[in-house]
């Protein structure tokens, strides 16, 4: 589409409006920032600079009011639903857990639906149970919660929210059982869990942000929220990877099932 792109991390939540600001006097007319703690700052700067095209992944509540700001979010109900069904379909215990990095309503859609497919699918015969970690970043947290839980039967441990996923994944992979990650492809981004890994419910950000620049690029930006659903590409699981083989055919086909009801309305989730 013939833009010029450049990053910037920052580093600290001073460097956050300070970044934006040195992209608007560098000229760049299009300014995406990742993560709801950016939402202040964003916000913020779409009002002094309202001629910039803005957007935000992962938080809703910065575009209120604003005409040049867009939240690009996610349906984490949808896929947190397919993770549930394969967590359902794998497990022998009867019994699947989450651990959740910070209770956030993306967090907390995304576990609710993911504990939803069990009565969709099994009943009131699955045992589920959650644990919110109250941090982004405390993996060992994570992994002595997911300790606790495999220690009371759970056989197939859902990650959600942050690096506080990985602790959690690794004590399932430590354990030999499976486990499934959340908002990225963990089998790429966390290796070492590899071997454990059945799937991860994808947020899939690339997607969103080249729909959103394609509508800036063809002037028909929308200020508000743009969703990232099942029926659009925005969300899904990743490939089975190293359990491809493993997992029977039928679970495959309620998997495309549930995706199926889930897009056409026919499963409420």
């Amino acid at each position: 589409m013939g833009f010029q792109a450049k990053l910037i991390e920052s580093g600290r939540p001073t460097d956050r409006e300070t970044n934006i600001d040195a992209f608007t006097a560098e000229g760049y007319n299009v300014i995406i920032t990742v993560g709801s703690s950016m939402g202040h700052a964003m916000a913020s700067k779409a009002k002094q600079y309202p001629d910039i095209k803005c957007a935000i992944i992962d938080d809703a509540y910065a575009t209120s009011g604003l005409a040049s700001l867009t939240s690009l979010m996610f349906a984490e109900d949808q896929v947190g639903f397919l993770a549930g069904a394969l967590a359902d379909g794998i497990s022998r215990s009867g019994f699947v857990c989450s651990i959740s990095g910070v209770k956030t309503p993306q967090n907390d859609r995304c576990v609710r639906n993911y504990f939803g497919a069990a009565v969709w699918q099994a009943g009131t015969k699955m045992k589920t149970m959650n644990y919110d970690v109250p941090s982004f970043t405390e993996s060992t947290e994570g992994k002595e919660t997911a300790l606790r839980l495999i220690g009371q039967g759970c056989d197939v441990v859902f990650g959600v929210g942050g690096d506080t996923v990985n602790g959690a994944l690794l004590a399932a992979k430590e354990n030999s059982l499976p486990a499934i990650g959340a908002d990225v492809d963990h089998y790429n981004a966390y290796p070492e869990v590899q071997s454990a890994l059945l799937s991860s419910a994808m947020k899939n950000v690339d997607v969103a942000v080249y729909n959103c620049l394609k509508t800036v690029a063809d002037g028909s930006v929308k200020a508000g929220i743009s969703t990232g659903t099942l029926q659009n590409g925005g969300v899904g699981l990743v490939p089975f990877h190293d359990w491809d083989s493993k997992i029977p055919a039928n679970l495959k086909a309620k998997i495309q099932k549930a995706s199926d009801g889930i897009k056409d309305g026919s499963i409420k989730h």
